[in-house]
């Protein structure tokens, strides 16, 4: 039901009339369900207000589509307000957020539905379980409600809005971003005069950057329901805050407390978000893992707080581009109809513009920022331009712009590090599915790869799934995955060698110092192996003999004194066993972990270390100069 829902709503947004067959006939099929879950009441409550609103194409210059509220037709009120009351009823009272089953027992039969009444009466909601994910589409399809004329109790806005305030995650670090504002975009949660939206009243906005703002801000994003936030479940955070304020401030309920609470969590959302901006994967969760629902939760973040862009980079144009490019040829994403209504959804915002962003070049850590390793400096386009940016712009491009697009291409990819060109191998693929990029695409392919035997786009796959386990192996301090590097130490292409190189090295693998002794009588891996040997043994090895002699004479005692750092970031990882060992020996590991604190991919963990060991609860800096003003004074259990 709620996958139904969710299609047509896209289409409704999308310009397809609701008199289309389609439509009609997929309305028809959702009268003969009732909704027992979250999702499906709430997709079903924006698929009947969506009904009522036309889509009015972009106007000139304009870029985003604007939309006519209509009346919305009785039959399909009163569904909404009977759903709408549904979910209300299946909240987890007093928390304002819901699980996936909304009430204990079936809801009864939906008004204008053929199904039969069921015996069951629905109960509140005793559930503790929840999650932010099915919480934002409660909350979206409430807000969906509301402006269709629902009733809705303004203590659920009171809820939503303190449980987005009680489970923003803690900081991680700070820095100052440029947001970008809409000139004519909806702003929500200010207390300020705005005019009414009634029956027929144009709402939405046209794109044009108003404002920008930039302070510094802590870097505070959403998790789904513990742990550290990643991109998707932040902008549901985002747009379910906006949204609960917005209410609030309508009905003057918006306490001067609450809109200073709104500014500071929306701001702290959105630099996370600034920090962590990318329209290639769903920000700390990697992949493909929710990619989709993170763009279409960017989107309505975006939307609903009236942000058209990041440091200058523009979400809509970025991921519009990206999207485009994964497309399949019958029009759907990966065969998907959810993947696909989500990717509707957020291109339906406005028509594609094809630019080339210049950005301010950021430094490459290798470890943290990796959309500065695919960053380079073009001379003929006058500044820094991700090569991903250049990739997707060749989508739709004159035969004339794709020349000059290749060229800087070409200029780009080769200041780039080798063992970072494999970072743009996931765009590169998806080009080519295209007839026009193609040939360009494979032969880009071959050189990052150097390989050129392969030919189809899974043989490419297969070689980045490869190397970006390495990568992530010395990113993450991935112990386990040493097996994985010694057997790739082997691996005929030499790319491939030569990332395990450097993932053993980050990883301190001083077992491995045999197995890598070898390369110093190849010429091509020799400077990498001798970076790599001075890492492990802690000076730079004179030939294969002598790397081999010190690792049977001193290999031993220096592995076990690597086994304690292993040991730590187990602990940082979460593993109980090893967080009650670093615990036991205090003091000792307390340099290295105010240290990793400092590290966004080790953070949290440590963070919580430091609590345990120390009894102190600080952040960032603080720890740093808690030890230095401190280390003689704590004891060997790691407290003052």
């Amino acid at each position: 039901m709620g996958q139904l829902s969710l299609s047509i709503f896209a289409l409704l947004r999308s310009g397809i009339s609701p008199r289309d067959p389609v439509i009609q006939q997929g309305f028809q099929r959702l009268a003969t369900m009732t909704p027992t879950r979250t999702y499906d009441a709430a997709v079903y409550i924006m698929a009947l207000e969506a009904r009522s609103v036309k889509r009015i194409p972009p106007q000139g210059s304009a870029s985003v589509p604007r939309y006519k509220r209509g009346q919305v037709g009785k039959g399909d009120l009163q569904r909404i307000q009977f759903l709408a009351d549904f979910l209300v009823k299946g909240r987890i009272v007093g928390y304002g957020r819901w699980d996936y089953e909304a009430v204990g027992g079936m809801i009864e039969e939906t008004p204008g539905s053929t199904t039969k009444k069921p015996k069951t009466p629905p109960q509140e909601n005793g559930s503790k379980r929840y999650d932010n994910s099915v919480t934002q589409f409660a909350v979206l399809s409430l807000h969906a409600a509301h402006r269709a004329g629902a009733k809705i109790d303004h203590v659920v806005w009171e809820e939503v809005f303190q449980h987005f305030l009680d489970n923003q995650r803690n900081s991680e670090g700070s820095g100052s971003h440029r947001i970008h504002k809409g000139a004519d975009r909806p702003r929500m949660g200010q207390k300020k005069k705005a005019k009414k939206e009634g029956t027929g009243t144009v709402v939405g906005g046209g794109g044009g950057v108003g404002t920008e703002e930039q302070a510094k801000s802590d870097y505070r994003g959403w998790s789904y329901t513990s742990g550290g936030s990643y991109g998707s479940m932040t902008n549901a955070g985002l747009s379910s805050l906006a949204i609960a304020a917005s209410m609030l401030e309508e009905i003057n309920k918006f306490t001067n407390k609450q809109e200073k609470e709104f500014k500071r969590m929306s701001r702290e959302g959105l630099a996370w978000q600034a920090k962590n901006y990318t329209v290639t994967t769903n920000p700390k969760k990697g992949g493909n893992n929710h990619y989709f629902y993170y763009m279409y939760s960017l989107e309505k973040a975006c939307e609903l707080l009236g942000v058209e862009g990041f440091d200058g980079q523009s979400w809509y144009d970025d991921g519009a581009r990206r999207l485009l490019i994964m497309q399949d040829k019958d029009g759907s994403w990966e065969g998907n109809k959810i993947y696909t209504s989500f990717s509707l959804i957020f291109l339906n915002r406005a028509t594609l513009r094809t630019t080339i962003n210049i950005l301010k070049r950021r430094r490459a850590t290798g470890e943290v920022d990796k959309s500065a390793r695919t960053q380079a400096n073009i001379q003929g386009a006058g500044g820094t331009i991700d090569l991903n940016n250049i990739l997707e712009a060749m989508i739709g491009a004159s035969r004339r712009e794709q020349k000059k697009y290749q060229k800087w291409f070409d200029d780009g990819l080769n200041q780039l590090q080798a063992l970072d060109r494999a970072l743009l191998m996931p765009t590169l693929i998806e080009l080519m599915k295209i007839k026009e990029t193609k040939s360009f695409a494979r032969k880009k392919l071959r050189f990052i790869t150097s390989d050129s035997s392969m030919k189809v786009e899974d043989d490419f796959r297969k070689w980045y799934e490869h190397w970006k386990s390495l990568d992530r192996a010395g990113e993450y301090r991935l112990y386990n995955r040493i097996p994985f590097l010694k057997e790739t130490l082997s691996n005929k292409n030499r790319i491939l060698r030569q990332a395990s190189l450097l993932a053993a090295a980050r990883l301190m693998a001083v077992e491995l110092v045999k197995d890598i002794a070898p390369f110093l009588d190849q010429p091509k891996e020799k400077q990498l192996a001798v970076n790599c040997l001075l890492s492990l043994m802690g000076r730079n090895p004179v030939d294969r003999a002598d790397a081999e002699k010190w690792a049977l004479e001193k290999g031993d005692a220096a592995l076990k004194a690597q086994q304690e750092t292993r040991l730590l970031f187990r602990a940082i990882r979460g593993d109980a066993g090893a967080t009650k060992k670093i615990c036991a020996k205090g003091k000792k590991h307390l340099p290295q972990l105010t240290r990793l604190v400092k590290k966004p991919q080790f953070k949290s963990g440590a963070q919580a270390l430091l609590v345990k060991v120390t009894g102190k609860r600080l952040k960032g800096e603080a720890w740093s100069k808690w030890w230095r003003e401190n280390k003689t004074k704590i004891n060997a259990n790691g407290r003052l």
